[in-house]
C-alpha cells in the first residue's frame, strides 16, 4: 500500500489554532514583540514584549533613570496578561531595534547622533517604530538633555519634527487604563515659599513648580502619533521600587504607552501579526 506524504501548501500565514500554539511560543528572540488585544474588551491584551533602554555613543540614560526599564516591564506583567522583559543596553546603530516597536529614550546631557545613528533613527520612525522620550526628571527640562533629545527629533525627521499637543481624545490616554483628565503628573518638583526644593505634591503649603504643563507633546507623521516627549520625569518615578503606592498613576501610564505601541494601527507590531491568524 502506498503511503502518501502531506505537505502543507508554502503560505505566510498560520493558522495558531490548527498549529495549537500561542503567542508565547514564538518568544524565541526573533521578534521582540507579538501582541493581540481583544476589540471587545481592551484590557484583554496578550503576547510578549521588550522593553529596552536606549544608549547611543553619547547618549546614556541618567544613573537614577536606569531601573526604569525594569520597574515599567514589571508593571507591564503586573497589570497586563503580557510577558515583558528588559533589553538592557540597545544601542540606536544595532539592526534589531527594527524589531523593537517601543523605544524609551532619556537623557539629562547634551549630547549628538552619530551619522550611523541618525540614519537608523530616522529609518526607524519612518518604518512604524514609535519612541518615548523623557528628561528623566523635571530639574534637566528646559537643559541641556531636553534641548538634545527635541533636536534629535528634528534632525531624524525635518520638517516633520513639530511638537504638538496631544489632545485629550488620543487612544495613548485610552488603549488600556483611561485617563480622561489627561497625563499624571510626573516627579513633579515643588517649592517652599522659603525657595526650599521638596518632593512632596500633596502639602498645599508647597507651590506647583513654574512653567508645569497638563498635556503631553507629539510628533505626528501622516496622522500618526510617532514619538512622545515628556518634560515630567516619569523615569524617575518608574525607577523608584516602592513609593507607597503613588508611583502607581506613572507606572500605570506606561502601561498605556507600550500597549498603544504595541496595538497601534501600522505599528511594527501590527506588521509582524499580519502573518498570523487566528491569534488566540
Amino acid at each position: 500500500m502506498e503511503t502518501q506524504e502531506i505537505v502543507r501548501a508554502p503560505d505566510h500565514r498560520i493558522s495558531m489554532k490548527e498549529e495549537m500554539t500561542t503567542l508565547a511560543d514564538y518568544d524565541y528572540g526573533r521578534w521582540r514583540a507579538m501582541a493581540a488585544q481583544n476589540p471587545a474588551d481592551r484590557e484583554k491584551v496578550r503576547g510578549f514584549v521588550s522593553i529596552p533602554a536606549v544608549w547611543g555613543v553619547q547618549l546614556a540614560p541618567p544613573v537614577p533613570v536606569r531601573r526604569a526599564s525594569i520597574m515599567l516591564a514589571e508593571a507591564v506583567n503586573r497589570y497586563t496578561d503580557m510577558a515583558a522583559r528588559v533589553d538592557t543596553h540597545l544601542t540606536l546603530d544595532a539592526r534589531r531595534l527594527f524589531s523593537t516597536p517601543f523605544l524609551y529614550i532619556t537623557a539629562d546631557r547634551a549630547f549628538e547622533l552619530t551619522p550611523t545613528e541618525r540614519n537608523r533613527l530616522v529609518e526607524y520612525l519612518r518604518s512604524s517604530g514609535f519612541a518615548f522620550l523623557d528628561t528623566g526628571a523635571p530639574e534637566y527640562e528646559h537643559g541641556p538633555g531636553e534641548a538634545s533629545l527635541r533636536q534629535m527629533l528634528r534632525d531624524a525627521l525635518g520638517c516633520h519634527s513639530r511638537f504638538e499637543p496631544i489632545p485629550l481624545s488620543h487612544p495613548i490616554y485610552h488603549c488600556f487604563f483611561d485617563f480622561t483628565d489627561g497625563p499624571p503628573q510626573g516627579q513633579t518638583v515643588w517649592y517652599q515659599y522659603l525657595n526650599s526644593v521638596v518632593n512632596c505634591s500633596d502639602n498645599p503649603a508647597y507651590m506647583r513648580r513654574p512653567g508645569s504643563v497638563f498635556y503631553l507633546e507629539g510628533v505626528f507623521l501622516d496622522g500618526g502619533l510617532v514619538a512622545v516627549y515628556s518634560g515630567k520625569g516619569y523615569g524617575v518615578r518608574w525607577a523608584q521600587m516602592v513609593y507607597f503606592g503613588k508611583n502607581d498613576p506613572q507606572l500605570k501610564f506606561g502601561v498605556n504607552l507600550v500597549v498603544y505601541a504595541l496595538t497601534r494601527e501600522g505599528g511594527i507590531t501590527e506588521r509582524v501579526m499580519e502573518r498570523f491568524s487566528d491569534v488566540q
